[in-house]
Protein backbone atom coordinates (compact mmCIF):
# COMPACT_ATOMS: atom_id res chain seq x y z
CA UNK A 1 0.00 0.00 0.00
CA UNK A 2 3.12 2.24 0.36
CA UNK A 3 3.35 2.39 -3.65
CA UNK A 4 -0.55 2.98 -4.02
CA UNK A 5 -0.03 6.73 -1.12
CA UNK A 6 2.61 7.75 -3.58
CA UNK A 7 1.07 6.92 -6.16
CA UNK A 8 -2.08 9.55 -4.98
CA UNK A 9 0.70 12.24 -3.79
CA UNK A 10 2.34 11.73 -7.49
CA UNK A 11 -1.19 12.46 -9.15
CA UNK A 12 -2.14 15.10 -6.58
CA UNK A 13 1.50 17.25 -7.71
CA UNK A 14 0.07 18.34 -10.76
CA UNK A 15 -2.94 20.20 -11.41
CA UNK A 16 -5.76 18.14 -12.57
CA UNK A 17 -3.72 14.83 -12.35
CA UNK A 18 -6.10 14.18 -9.39
CA UNK A 19 -9.11 14.27 -11.93
CA UNK A 20 -7.29 11.98 -14.78
CA UNK A 21 -6.75 9.49 -11.98
CA UNK A 22 -9.80 9.37 -10.93
CA UNK A 23 -11.16 8.99 -14.32
CA UNK A 24 -8.94 5.67 -14.90
CA UNK A 25 -10.37 3.88 -12.66
CA UNK A 26 -12.80 0.76 -12.53
CA UNK A 27 -16.44 0.65 -10.18
CA UNK A 28 -13.89 -1.56 -8.12
CA UNK A 29 -10.86 1.50 -7.74
CA UNK A 30 -8.51 -0.57 -10.47
CA UNK A 31 -7.07 1.60 -12.27
CA UNK A 32 -6.71 1.37 -16.29
CA UNK A 33 -3.05 0.51 -17.51
CA UNK A 34 -0.70 2.67 -16.89
CA UNK A 35 0.25 3.06 -20.76
CA UNK A 36 -3.28 5.05 -20.69
CA UNK A 37 -3.55 7.30 -17.57
CA UNK A 38 0.46 8.46 -18.33
CA UNK A 39 -0.27 9.07 -21.84
CA UNK A 40 -3.06 10.97 -21.25
CA UNK A 41 -1.58 13.07 -18.40
CA UNK A 42 1.61 13.52 -20.82
CA UNK A 43 -0.94 15.02 -23.34
CA UNK A 44 -2.83 16.97 -21.16
CA UNK A 45 0.30 18.67 -19.54
CA UNK A 46 1.29 19.33 -23.15
CA UNK A 47 -1.34 20.43 -24.32
CA UNK A 48 -3.45 22.26 -21.87
CA UNK A 49 -0.25 24.48 -19.80
CA UNK A 50 -1.92 27.82 -20.16
CA UNK A 51 -0.31 31.29 -18.29
CA UNK A 52 -3.76 31.35 -16.63
CA UNK A 53 -3.51 27.90 -15.00
CA UNK A 54 -1.35 26.97 -11.78
CA UNK A 55 0.89 24.10 -12.13
CA UNK A 56 2.17 23.16 -8.20
CA UNK A 57 4.80 20.39 -7.64
CA UNK A 58 8.03 19.61 -9.55
CA UNK A 59 7.33 16.35 -11.27
CA UNK A 60 8.78 14.92 -14.71
CA UNK A 61 7.69 12.04 -15.97
CA UNK A 62 10.63 10.19 -17.51
CA UNK A 63 9.44 6.76 -18.65
CA UNK A 64 7.33 4.11 -19.22
CA UNK A 65 7.94 0.73 -19.47
CA UNK A 66 6.07 -2.50 -18.88
CA UNK A 67 3.00 -0.69 -17.14
CA UNK A 68 4.99 1.23 -14.66
CA UNK A 69 4.93 4.92 -13.69
CA UNK A 70 8.78 6.53 -14.08
CA UNK A 71 9.29 9.74 -12.67
CA UNK A 72 10.98 12.24 -10.49
CA UNK A 73 10.03 14.90 -8.21
CA UNK A 74 12.85 16.61 -6.49
CA UNK A 75 15.63 14.99 -7.55
CA UNK A 76 14.54 11.66 -7.21
CA UNK A 77 13.65 9.10 -9.40
CA UNK A 78 10.94 5.93 -8.25
CA UNK A 79 8.66 3.94 -10.08
CA UNK A 80 5.31 2.16 -9.25
CA UNK A 81 3.04 -0.46 -11.21
CA UNK A 82 -0.33 -0.01 -11.51
CA UNK A 83 -1.02 -3.48 -10.24
CA UNK A 84 0.38 -2.08 -6.27
CA UNK A 85 -3.00 -0.15 -6.46
CA UNK A 86 -4.97 -2.62 -4.57
CA UNK A 87 -8.42 -3.29 -5.67
CA UNK A 88 -10.80 -1.55 -3.62
CA UNK A 89 -8.65 1.78 -3.15
CA UNK A 90 -10.19 4.71 -3.20
CA UNK A 91 -9.42 7.15 -6.46
CA UNK A 92 -6.89 9.80 -5.29
CA UNK A 93 -8.37 12.56 -2.97
CA UNK A 94 -9.02 16.01 -5.01
CA UNK A 95 -5.94 18.40 -5.54
CA UNK A 96 -8.38 21.83 -4.90
CA UNK A 97 -7.40 21.56 -1.20
CA UNK A 98 -3.66 21.37 -2.15
CA UNK A 99 -4.57 24.17 -4.62
CA UNK A 100 -6.58 26.40 -2.29
CA UNK A 101 -3.82 26.15 0.18
CA UNK A 102 -1.35 27.52 -2.61
CA UNK A 103 -4.11 29.87 -3.59
CA UNK A 104 -4.11 31.24 0.12
CA UNK A 105 -0.54 31.92 0.58
CA UNK A 106 -0.06 33.37 -2.53
CA UNK A 107 -2.83 35.86 -2.02
CA UNK A 108 -1.66 36.56 0.78
CA UNK A 109 1.68 37.12 -0.04
CA UNK A 110 0.40 39.52 -3.05
CA UNK A 111 -1.33 41.41 -0.59
CA UNK A 112 1.12 41.82 1.97
CA UNK A 113 3.32 43.05 -1.05
CA UNK A 114 0.51 45.64 -2.46
CA UNK A 115 -0.10 46.87 1.39
CA UNK A 116 3.90 47.54 1.38
CA UNK A 117 3.86 49.08 -1.64
CA UNK A 118 0.86 51.26 -0.67
CA UNK A 119 2.45 52.65 2.51
CA UNK A 120 5.32 54.20 0.39
CA UNK A 121 2.37 56.91 -0.84
CA UNK A 122 2.44 58.77 2.24
CA UNK A 123 5.89 58.87 2.71
CA UNK A 124 6.40 60.04 -1.23
CA UNK A 125 3.97 62.67 -1.10
CA UNK A 126 5.10 63.92 2.36
CA UNK A 127 8.52 63.92 1.51
CA UNK A 128 8.01 64.85 -2.60
CA UNK A 129 6.44 67.65 -3.85
CA UNK A 130 3.79 66.98 -6.70
CA UNK A 131 6.34 67.85 -9.34
CA UNK A 132 9.24 65.04 -7.98
CA UNK A 133 5.81 62.73 -7.58
CA UNK A 134 4.94 62.85 -11.32
CA UNK A 135 8.60 62.50 -11.99
CA UNK A 136 9.33 59.44 -10.54
CA UNK A 137 5.87 58.23 -11.75
CA UNK A 138 7.72 58.37 -15.58
CA UNK A 139 10.66 56.26 -13.93
CA UNK A 140 7.94 53.68 -12.60
CA UNK A 141 6.29 53.47 -16.29
CA UNK A 142 9.37 53.66 -17.67
CA UNK A 143 10.78 50.22 -15.72
CA UNK A 144 7.06 48.70 -16.42
CA UNK A 145 7.18 48.94 -19.98
CA UNK A 146 10.52 48.03 -20.53
CA UNK A 147 10.41 45.27 -18.72
CA UNK A 148 7.47 43.99 -21.51
CA UNK A 149 10.51 43.73 -23.28
CA UNK A 150 12.94 42.47 -21.55
CA UNK A 151 11.04 39.66 -19.96
CA UNK A 152 9.48 38.71 -23.63
CA UNK A 153 7.14 36.29 -21.54
CA UNK A 154 9.99 34.11 -20.55
CA UNK A 155 8.16 33.42 -17.05
CA UNK A 156 5.15 31.70 -18.55
CA UNK A 157 7.00 30.37 -21.03
CA UNK A 158 9.36 28.71 -18.45
CA UNK A 159 6.51 27.41 -16.53
CA UNK A 160 4.88 25.51 -19.59
CA UNK A 161 8.25 24.31 -20.50
CA UNK A 162 9.13 22.87 -17.39
CA UNK A 163 5.38 21.63 -16.88
CA UNK A 164 5.31 20.09 -20.59
CA UNK A 165 8.88 19.05 -21.28
CA UNK A 166 9.55 17.55 -24.34
CA UNK A 167 11.80 14.22 -24.73
CA UNK A 168 15.23 14.86 -23.24
CA UNK A 169 14.07 18.37 -21.48
CA UNK A 170 15.04 18.65 -17.64
CA UNK A 171 13.37 21.21 -15.66
CA UNK A 172 16.77 22.41 -14.43
CA UNK A 173 17.96 23.39 -17.93
CA UNK A 174 14.46 24.85 -18.49
CA UNK A 175 14.68 27.56 -15.64
CA UNK A 176 18.83 27.75 -16.24
CA UNK A 177 17.89 29.00 -19.64
CA UNK A 178 15.29 31.16 -18.75
CA UNK A 179 17.23 32.82 -16.40
CA UNK A 180 20.57 33.35 -18.49
CA UNK A 181 18.20 34.51 -21.57
CA UNK A 182 16.71 37.38 -19.05
CA UNK A 183 19.29 38.73 -17.75
CA UNK A 184 21.26 38.76 -21.13
CA UNK A 185 18.03 40.36 -22.81
CA UNK A 186 17.96 42.91 -20.13
CA UNK A 187 21.39 43.58 -19.97
CA UNK A 188 21.41 44.26 -23.78
CA UNK A 189 18.36 46.40 -23.73
CA UNK A 190 19.78 48.29 -20.79
CA UNK A 191 23.41 49.05 -22.56
CA UNK A 192 21.36 50.02 -25.83
CA UNK A 193 19.21 52.24 -23.98
CA UNK A 194 21.69 53.90 -21.70
CA UNK A 195 23.43 55.54 -24.75
CA UNK A 196 20.46 57.15 -25.42
CA UNK A 197 19.51 57.78 -22.00
CA UNK A 198 20.08 61.63 -22.57
CA UNK A 199 17.63 61.70 -26.04
CA UNK A 200 15.22 60.12 -23.74
CA UNK A 201 14.96 62.45 -20.64
CA UNK A 202 15.13 65.37 -23.29
CA UNK A 203 12.03 63.92 -25.17
CA UNK A 204 10.45 62.44 -21.57
CA UNK A 205 11.12 65.45 -19.07
CA UNK A 206 11.79 68.00 -21.53
CA UNK A 207 15.78 68.20 -19.88
CA UNK A 208 18.58 65.93 -20.46
CA UNK A 209 19.06 66.41 -16.67
CA UNK A 210 17.41 63.11 -16.07
CA UNK A 211 19.74 60.89 -17.80
CA UNK A 212 21.59 59.65 -15.45
CA UNK A 213 18.74 58.24 -13.33
CA UNK A 214 17.26 56.49 -16.62
CA UNK A 215 20.69 55.05 -16.21
CA UNK A 216 19.70 53.95 -12.89
CA UNK A 217 16.52 52.84 -13.95
CA UNK A 218 18.19 49.95 -16.76
CA UNK A 219 20.11 48.76 -14.04
CA UNK A 220 17.31 48.12 -11.58
CA UNK A 221 15.48 46.07 -14.31
CA UNK A 222 18.29 43.84 -14.86
CA UNK A 223 18.11 42.44 -11.33
CA UNK A 224 14.21 42.86 -11.34
CA UNK A 225 14.49 40.29 -14.47
CA UNK A 226 16.44 37.83 -12.43
CA UNK A 227 14.73 38.23 -9.18
CA UNK A 228 11.25 37.98 -10.89
CA UNK A 229 12.73 34.28 -12.59
CA UNK A 230 14.02 33.43 -8.74
CA UNK A 231 10.32 33.68 -7.95
CA UNK A 232 8.98 31.97 -11.04
CA UNK A 233 11.24 29.16 -10.00
CA UNK A 234 9.95 28.93 -6.04
CA UNK A 235 6.69 28.54 -7.49
CA UNK A 236 7.04 25.78 -10.24
CA UNK A 237 9.24 23.62 -7.66
CA UNK A 238 6.26 24.02 -5.37
CA UNK A 239 7.67 25.88 -2.65
CA UNK A 240 4.68 28.83 -1.61
CA UNK A 241 6.25 29.80 1.85
CA UNK A 242 9.97 30.47 0.56
CA UNK A 243 8.23 32.47 -2.01
CA UNK A 244 6.17 34.35 -0.06
CA UNK A 245 8.78 35.38 2.29
CA UNK A 246 10.95 36.13 -0.50
CA UNK A 247 9.06 38.58 -1.72
CA UNK A 248 7.32 40.37 1.19
CA UNK A 249 10.32 40.85 2.96
CA UNK A 250 12.00 42.43 -0.52
CA UNK A 251 9.20 44.57 -0.67
CA UNK A 252 9.82 45.55 3.26
CA UNK A 253 13.73 46.50 3.18
CA UNK A 254 12.91 48.17 -0.56
CA UNK A 255 10.59 50.06 1.74
CA UNK A 256 12.68 50.77 4.73
CA UNK A 257 15.76 51.92 2.11
CA UNK A 258 13.43 54.54 0.36
CA UNK A 259 12.28 56.02 4.04
CA UNK A 260 16.24 56.26 5.05
CA UNK A 261 17.71 57.81 2.05
CA UNK A 262 14.77 60.09 2.04
CA UNK A 263 15.01 61.20 5.42
CA UNK A 264 19.01 60.91 5.47
CA UNK A 265 20.45 61.24 2.20
CA UNK A 266 18.02 63.99 0.18
CA UNK A 267 14.39 64.52 -0.80
CA UNK A 268 15.05 63.76 -4.45
CA UNK A 269 14.20 61.11 -7.16
CA UNK A 270 17.47 59.56 -7.51
CA UNK A 271 17.69 58.39 -3.59
CA UNK A 272 14.36 56.67 -4.38
CA UNK A 273 15.69 54.93 -7.53
CA UNK A 274 19.26 54.11 -5.70
CA UNK A 275 17.84 52.54 -2.82
CA UNK A 276 15.52 50.26 -5.32
CA UNK A 277 18.13 49.24 -6.89
CA UNK A 278 20.36 48.30 -3.60
CA UNK A 279 17.35 45.91 -2.69
CA UNK A 280 17.11 44.64 -5.71
CA UNK A 281 20.92 43.54 -5.68
CA UNK A 282 20.63 42.84 -2.17
CA UNK A 283 17.91 40.30 -3.07
CA UNK A 284 19.03 39.03 -6.19
CA UNK A 285 22.38 37.93 -5.71
CA UNK A 286 22.35 35.30 -3.15
CA UNK A 287 19.13 34.12 -4.35
CA UNK A 288 20.09 34.13 -7.98
CA UNK A 289 23.14 32.08 -6.87
CA UNK A 290 21.33 29.80 -4.56
CA UNK A 291 19.11 29.15 -8.03
CA UNK A 292 21.99 28.57 -9.73
CA UNK A 293 23.71 26.23 -7.41
CA UNK A 294 20.56 24.06 -7.35
CA UNK A 295 20.39 23.90 -11.07
CA UNK A 296 23.44 24.42 -12.84
CA UNK A 297 24.54 27.36 -15.40
CA UNK A 298 23.61 26.48 -18.69
CA UNK A 299 21.84 26.81 -22.09
CA UNK A 300 19.74 24.80 -23.99
CA UNK A 301 19.08 25.98 -27.15
CA UNK A 302 16.37 24.17 -28.62
CA UNK A 303 14.58 24.91 -25.11
CA UNK A 304 14.94 28.44 -25.53
CA UNK A 305 13.95 28.63 -29.03
CA UNK A 306 10.50 26.63 -27.65
CA UNK A 307 10.66 29.27 -24.71
CA UNK A 308 10.44 32.38 -26.88
CA UNK A 309 8.06 31.20 -29.72
CA UNK A 310 5.60 30.45 -26.66
CA UNK A 311 6.45 34.08 -24.58
CA UNK A 312 6.51 36.11 -27.53
CA UNK A 313 3.20 36.79 -28.26
CA UNK A 314 2.50 38.03 -24.66
CA UNK A 315 4.39 40.95 -25.54
CA UNK A 316 2.34 42.96 -28.00
CA UNK A 317 -0.78 42.65 -25.17
CA UNK A 318 1.71 43.56 -22.45
CA UNK A 319 2.48 46.72 -24.22
CA UNK A 320 -1.15 47.23 -25.32
CA UNK A 321 -1.86 46.74 -21.33
CA UNK A 322 0.37 49.03 -20.59
CA UNK A 323 -1.08 51.68 -22.45
CA UNK A 324 -4.81 51.53 -21.70
CA UNK A 325 -3.24 51.38 -17.87
CA UNK A 326 -0.45 53.73 -18.15
CA UNK A 327 0.46 55.81 -20.99
CA UNK A 328 -1.65 59.09 -19.74
CA UNK A 329 1.21 59.34 -17.37
CA UNK A 330 3.39 60.73 -20.27
CA UNK A 331 0.65 63.01 -22.12
CA UNK A 332 0.35 64.76 -19.09
CA UNK A 333 3.80 65.38 -18.33
CA UNK A 334 4.34 66.36 -22.09
CA UNK A 335 0.57 68.36 -22.62
CA UNK A 336 -0.02 69.51 -18.79
CA UNK A 337 3.20 69.51 -16.53
CA UNK A 338 4.91 67.36 -13.97
CA UNK A 339 3.18 68.86 -11.34
CA UNK A 340 -0.56 67.60 -12.96
CA UNK A 341 0.97 64.31 -13.66
CA UNK A 342 1.62 63.80 -9.81
CA UNK A 343 -1.86 64.83 -8.86
CA UNK A 344 -2.99 62.40 -11.26
CA UNK A 345 -0.28 59.30 -10.12
CA UNK A 346 -1.81 59.76 -6.85
CA UNK A 347 -5.51 60.11 -7.47
CA UNK A 348 -4.85 57.27 -9.54
CA UNK A 349 -3.08 54.93 -6.52
CA UNK A 350 -5.71 55.70 -4.10
CA UNK A 351 -8.59 54.47 -6.48
CA UNK A 352 -6.85 51.05 -6.98
CA UNK A 353 -7.52 50.06 -3.46
CA UNK A 354 -10.49 47.88 -4.34
CA UNK A 355 -8.60 46.39 -6.87
CA UNK A 356 -6.05 45.32 -4.31
CA UNK A 357 -8.50 44.17 -1.80
CA UNK A 358 -10.54 42.68 -3.97
CA UNK A 359 -9.69 42.03 -7.28
CA UNK A 360 -6.24 40.87 -6.23
CA UNK A 361 -7.19 37.68 -4.34
CA UNK A 362 -9.80 37.01 -6.26
CA UNK A 363 -7.62 36.73 -9.60
CA UNK A 364 -5.27 33.85 -7.62
CA UNK A 365 -8.29 31.88 -7.41
CA UNK A 366 -9.98 32.71 -10.66
CA UNK A 367 -7.59 31.05 -13.13
CA UNK A 368 -7.50 27.36 -11.69
CA UNK A 369 -11.41 27.79 -10.95
CA UNK A 370 -12.42 29.27 -14.10
CA UNK A 371 -10.18 26.51 -16.33
CA UNK A 372 -11.89 23.80 -13.94
CA UNK A 373 -15.78 24.54 -14.81
CA UNK A 374 -15.11 25.88 -17.86
CA UNK A 375 -15.89 22.31 -19.65
CA UNK A 376 -18.40 21.62 -16.68
CA UNK A 377 -22.31 21.86 -17.54
CA UNK A 378 -22.86 24.38 -14.50
CA UNK A 379 -19.94 26.52 -15.51
CA UNK A 380 -21.87 29.08 -17.18
CA UNK A 381 -24.17 29.52 -14.33
CA UNK A 382 -21.61 29.71 -11.94
CA UNK A 383 -19.74 32.66 -13.70
CA UNK A 384 -22.47 34.18 -14.18
CA UNK A 385 -23.23 34.48 -10.54
CA UNK A 386 -19.61 34.83 -9.82
CA UNK A 387 -19.39 37.86 -11.90
CA UNK A 388 -22.56 39.22 -10.31
CA UNK A 389 -21.19 38.95 -6.55
CA UNK A 390 -17.81 40.72 -8.03
CA UNK A 391 -19.60 43.58 -9.33
CA UNK A 392 -21.73 44.00 -5.97
CA UNK A 393 -18.44 44.12 -3.94
CA UNK A 394 -16.71 46.23 -6.08
CA UNK A 395 -19.06 48.68 -6.30
CA UNK A 396 -20.05 49.05 -2.22
CA UNK A 397 -16.24 49.28 -2.25
CA UNK A 398 -15.92 51.86 -4.63
CA UNK A 399 -18.90 54.08 -3.36
CA UNK A 400 -17.50 54.07 0.00
CA UNK A 401 -13.91 55.53 -1.38
CA UNK A 402 -15.36 57.96 -3.69
CA UNK A 403 -17.59 59.64 -0.31
CA UNK A 404 -14.85 59.88 1.53
CA UNK A 405 -12.16 60.40 -1.62
CA UNK A 406 -11.18 64.16 -0.09
CA UNK A 407 -10.70 62.46 3.46
CA UNK A 408 -9.05 59.53 2.24
CA UNK A 409 -6.13 62.06 0.26
CA UNK A 410 -5.90 64.49 3.41
CA UNK A 411 -5.11 61.50 5.41
CA UNK A 412 -2.74 60.00 2.87
CA UNK A 413 -0.52 63.24 1.73
CA UNK A 414 0.36 66.64 2.02
CA UNK A 415 -2.04 69.63 1.16
CA UNK A 416 -0.31 70.12 -1.78
CA UNK A 417 -1.71 67.03 -3.01
CA UNK A 418 -5.10 67.69 -2.24
CA UNK A 419 -6.47 68.45 -5.44
CA UNK A 420 -5.87 64.73 -6.16
CA UNK A 421 -9.47 63.41 -4.63
CA UNK A 422 -11.04 65.08 -7.93
CA UNK A 423 -10.13 61.59 -10.89
CA UNK A 424 -10.69 59.11 -8.03
CA UNK A 425 -14.52 58.44 -9.04
CA UNK A 426 -13.55 58.47 -12.65
CA UNK A 427 -10.80 56.03 -12.29
CA UNK A 428 -13.27 53.73 -9.81
CA UNK A 429 -15.75 53.55 -12.42
CA UNK A 430 -13.20 52.84 -14.99
CA UNK A 431 -11.92 50.10 -12.91
CA UNK A 432 -15.48 48.68 -12.56
CA UNK A 433 -15.19 47.85 -16.52
CA UNK A 434 -12.00 46.20 -15.95
CA UNK A 435 -13.57 44.12 -13.21
CA UNK A 436 -16.13 42.89 -15.06
CA UNK A 437 -13.99 42.24 -18.25
CA UNK A 438 -11.83 39.97 -15.99
CA UNK A 439 -14.66 37.39 -15.72
CA UNK A 440 -16.22 37.96 -19.43
CA UNK A 441 -13.50 36.82 -20.92
CA UNK A 442 -13.24 33.51 -19.20
CA UNK A 443 -14.79 32.36 -22.77
CA UNK A 444 -12.00 33.53 -24.80
CA UNK A 445 -9.89 31.30 -22.36
CA UNK A 446 -11.52 28.26 -22.11
CA UNK A 447 -11.92 28.12 -25.67
CA UNK A 448 -8.41 28.55 -26.28
CA UNK A 449 -9.08 31.56 -28.50
CA UNK A 450 -6.65 33.81 -26.86
CA UNK A 451 -5.63 35.62 -29.96
CA UNK A 452 -8.27 37.73 -29.52
CA UNK A 453 -7.14 39.32 -26.70
CA UNK A 454 -4.46 41.51 -28.52
CA UNK A 455 -7.27 43.12 -30.73
CA UNK A 456 -9.48 43.95 -28.17
CA UNK A 457 -6.71 45.57 -26.20
CA UNK A 458 -5.91 47.26 -29.26
CA UNK A 459 -8.79 48.82 -29.80
CA UNK A 460 -9.20 49.94 -25.50
CA UNK A 461 -5.69 51.19 -25.85
CA UNK A 462 -6.30 53.65 -29.46
CA UNK A 463 -9.65 54.45 -27.62
CA UNK A 464 -6.91 55.90 -25.01
CA UNK A 465 -4.57 57.10 -26.84
CA UNK A 466 -7.30 59.16 -29.52
CA UNK A 467 -9.27 60.91 -26.09
CA UNK A 468 -5.75 61.56 -24.50
CA UNK A 469 -4.55 63.62 -26.89
CA UNK A 470 -8.38 65.14 -27.37
CA UNK A 471 -9.32 65.89 -23.38
CA UNK A 472 -5.97 66.68 -21.55
CA UNK A 473 -5.15 69.96 -23.12
CA UNK A 474 -8.28 70.75 -22.10
CA UNK A 475 -8.99 69.03 -18.93
CA UNK A 476 -6.20 68.28 -17.61
CA UNK A 477 -5.66 65.05 -15.43
CA UNK A 478 -9.46 64.78 -15.11
CA UNK A 479 -9.34 64.47 -19.42
CA UNK A 480 -6.88 61.54 -18.66
CA UNK A 481 -8.97 60.32 -16.58
CA UNK A 482 -12.27 60.59 -18.84
CA UNK A 483 -9.75 58.82 -21.34
CA UNK A 484 -9.10 55.96 -19.25
CA UNK A 485 -12.71 55.22 -18.32
CA UNK A 486 -13.76 55.04 -22.08
CA UNK A 487 -10.79 53.35 -23.06
CA UNK A 488 -11.86 50.51 -20.46
CA UNK A 489 -15.88 50.74 -21.45
CA UNK A 490 -14.72 50.19 -24.62
CA UNK A 491 -12.79 46.71 -24.19
CA UNK A 492 -15.26 45.51 -21.67
CA UNK A 493 -18.12 45.73 -24.55
CA UNK A 494 -15.91 44.36 -26.88
CA UNK A 495 -14.59 41.27 -24.61
CA UNK A 496 -18.17 40.68 -23.98
CA UNK A 497 -19.38 40.55 -27.87
CA UNK A 498 -16.53 38.26 -28.50
CA UNK A 499 -16.40 36.00 -25.41
CA UNK A 500 -20.00 35.31 -25.84
CA UNK A 501 -19.99 33.85 -29.67
CA UNK A 502 -17.28 31.62 -28.09
CA UNK A 503 -18.80 30.72 -25.10
CA UNK A 504 -22.54 31.64 -23.97
CA UNK A 505 -22.96 32.49 -20.21
CA UNK A 506 -26.37 33.86 -18.78
CA UNK A 507 -24.86 36.80 -17.30
CA UNK A 508 -27.21 39.15 -14.87
CA UNK A 509 -26.80 42.15 -16.78
CA UNK A 510 -29.99 43.55 -15.36
CA UNK A 511 -28.38 43.26 -11.61
CA UNK A 512 -25.24 44.33 -12.25
CA UNK A 513 -26.48 47.36 -14.08
CA UNK A 514 -28.54 48.30 -11.12
CA UNK A 515 -25.39 47.96 -8.76
CA UNK A 516 -23.31 50.32 -10.92
CA UNK A 517 -25.80 52.54 -11.75
CA UNK A 518 -27.30 52.96 -8.50
CA UNK A 519 -23.66 53.66 -7.14
CA UNK A 520 -22.98 56.13 -9.11
CA UNK A 521 -26.03 57.70 -8.74
CA UNK A 522 -26.03 57.76 -5.28
CA UNK A 523 -22.33 59.43 -5.64
CA UNK A 524 -23.91 62.22 -7.37
CA UNK A 525 -26.54 62.74 -5.27
CA UNK A 526 -24.46 62.86 -1.94
CA UNK A 527 -21.68 65.75 -4.24
CA UNK A 528 -24.99 67.99 -4.13
CA UNK A 529 -24.99 67.79 -0.85
CA UNK A 530 -23.07 69.94 0.73
CA UNK A 531 -22.92 69.60 4.46
CA UNK A 532 -19.55 69.79 6.28
CA UNK A 533 -18.53 68.18 9.11
CA UNK A 534 -20.26 65.66 11.58
CA UNK A 535 -23.24 65.75 9.46
CA UNK A 536 -21.48 65.68 5.82
CA UNK A 537 -19.90 62.56 7.22
CA UNK A 538 -23.16 61.25 8.70
CA UNK A 539 -24.79 62.16 5.57
CA UNK A 540 -22.25 59.86 3.75
CA UNK A 541 -22.26 57.27 5.67
CA UNK A 542 -26.04 57.38 5.08
CA UNK A 543 -25.32 57.27 1.43
CA UNK A 544 -23.13 53.97 1.75
CA UNK A 545 -26.29 52.27 4.06
CA UNK A 546 -28.24 53.03 0.84
CA UNK A 547 -26.19 50.89 -1.35
CA UNK A 548 -28.05 48.03 0.53
CA UNK A 549 -31.19 49.07 -0.93
CA UNK A 550 -29.96 48.69 -4.47
CA UNK A 551 -28.73 45.66 -3.89
CA UNK A 552 -32.33 44.51 -2.69
CA UNK A 553 -33.68 45.90 -5.69
CA UNK A 554 -30.74 44.27 -7.59
CA UNK A 555 -32.21 40.78 -6.64
CA UNK A 556 -29.82 40.23 -3.93
CA UNK A 557 -31.89 39.23 -0.72
CA UNK A 558 -30.32 37.72 2.23
CA UNK A 559 -32.09 34.60 2.52
CA UNK A 560 -31.36 33.48 -0.95
CA UNK A 561 -27.77 34.16 -0.35
CA UNK A 562 -28.01 32.13 3.36
CA UNK A 563 -29.31 29.44 1.06
CA UNK A 564 -26.22 29.79 -1.66
CA UNK A 565 -23.82 29.79 1.42
CA UNK A 566 -25.83 26.45 3.30
CA UNK A 567 -25.70 24.63 -0.51
CA UNK A 568 -21.99 25.57 -0.73
CA UNK A 569 -21.39 24.22 2.64
CA UNK A 570 -23.80 20.94 2.64
CA UNK A 571 -21.32 20.19 -0.88
CA UNK A 572 -18.26 20.83 1.30
CA UNK A 573 -19.41 18.69 3.84
CA UNK A 574 -20.56 15.91 1.63
CA UNK A 575 -16.76 16.22 -0.59
CA UNK A 576 -15.28 15.64 2.74
CA UNK A 577 -17.03 12.50 3.75
CA UNK A 578 -16.47 10.88 0.34
CA UNK A 579 -12.71 11.65 0.28
CA UNK A 580 -12.97 10.68 3.99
Amino acid sequence: MRNAKHLQQFCNRVRGASWLYANHVTAAGVPRSGAAVIEELIIKKSLECRPDTWYLGSIEVVELRNGLYWFSGNGTVRNYSTKDVAAGDKPAPTSLRRLAQFTIIYGVSELANNALAFLLVPVYTRLLSPSQYGILEVFNRTLEVLSIFAGVGIGMAALRSYFGKEEGEGGEAVFSTAMIFALGNSFWIAVVLALAAGEMSQRLLGTRAYAPLFRLTFCILIFDQGFGLVRTYLKAIGRPIAFSVLSVSKYAVTLGLIIASLLYLGREVKFVLLATLAANVLYFIPSGIAMLSRIGARVSWPTLKRMVVFGFPFVPGGVLLFILNSSDRFFLIAMAGQNEAGLYALGYRIALVPVMLLLVPFQAAWGPFMMEKGETPEGPRLFARVLSYLTAAYCALSLLLALFAKEAIQVMAAPSFAASYRIIPVVLLAYAFWVIAIVLDAGIYITRKTGYKPLLLAAGAGTNIGLNLLLIPRFGMMGAAYATAVGFLVFVILTYVVSMRLYPVPYEFGKMLICVCGAVALFCISSLIRLGGTPGVLSRVGFVACYAGVLRLAGFTMRAELELVKDWKDRWVRSRGGNG
